[in-house]
């Protein structure tokens, strides 16, 4: 199994999913769950790294992956 490595970017932007969802329910254990189920994902990736949609036109090499009603981006940089 490969690792993963989440960028800072993708780090702010889970932090961001998470303040959003947590301000709008009113509920830190909703904010919780929908950024556990997003990194819930990263387990997956990193045993199928070739799992989701080619995204060359934003980036060679790029894949994008749903998580519920986000989409995680994956590159070849992410892996280890």
């Amino acid at each position: 199994m490969k690792r993963i490595r989440v960028s800072a970017l993708a780090e702010r932007d889970l932090d961001s999913i998470w303040y959003r969802v947590a301000t709008d329910s009113g509920s830190i254990d909703i904010g919780n769950g929908v950024v556990d189920s997003i990194t819930e994902v990263f387990v997956l990736l990193a045993h199928t790294p070739e799992a989701g949609t080619k995204r060359d036109e934003i980036e060679t090499g790029l894949r994008g992956f749903p998580a519920g009603k986000y989409i995680i981006h994956i590159g070849r940089a992410a892996h280890s």
